[in-house]
């Protein structure tokens, strides 16, 4: 199974995957400094706390502790989520498929572990805007059942493609910093 991002030289992608960490790391910065008003006693996660909330009580309760002015920070929070999945996605994604180099030419499970985690930060993606779309909404009001629990679903399984993809990238970095460092003879 081959990915798009593979059909990209190996030193292309150096190039453009650099550009995408930065600009997704400006996205995280602008995204945190925006929802600091969503943090809280009941949610002290901010808006992660909302997407884990996973009942109507706890969203309640989090939206309760929210003024209109803090829900609508939030929505304008998960407005721009759109744009950061895209960016985060794309970035961890080419990274899985950089980071597949570190484990040729022996490591063909490896490799495909690369591959197919890159596929899954279209599919953390595609959840992201899943979860948004429920998060939105409970704030516009639809406050019931399935809107949390469909929330932490997507929630959960998008946090762990990212982190599984994150993990694998930098696994396949270390080994390439330590390759660089210590070339065989």
């Amino acid at each position: 199974m081959r990915h798009p991002f593979q059909a990209i030289s190996p030193d292309r992608i150096g190039k453009v995957l650099i550009p995408l960490i930065l600009l997704t790391l400006i996205f995280m910065i602008t995204l945190n400094w925006l929802s600091a008003p969503l943090s809280n006693p009941s949610t002290p996660n901010g808006i992660i706390s909302f997407e884990l909330a996973g009942e109507v009580d706890a969203a309640r309760t989090i939206l309760a502790s929210w003024d209109a002015e803090t829900q609508l920070i939030a929505a304008l929070s998960l407005g721009l989520d759109y744009l950061f999945l895209v960016v985060y996605s794309t970035a961890i994604g080419m990274g899985c498929i950089w980071t597949t180099s570190a484990f040729s030419p022996n490591g063909a499970l490896l490799m495909t572990t690369g591959v197919l985690l890159a596929w899954g930060q279209w599919f953390a993606a595609l959840f992201d805007g899943f979860e948004n779309a429920a998060l939105l909404n409970m704030l516009l009001g639809d406050l019931q059942s399935p809107w949390p629990q469909v929330a932490r679903i997507f929630a959960i399984t998008k946090f762990t493609l990212i982190a599984l993809s994150l993990i694998y990238v930098m696994i396949g970095a270390l080994i390439k910093i330590v390759r660089r460092a210590h070339p065989r003879s």
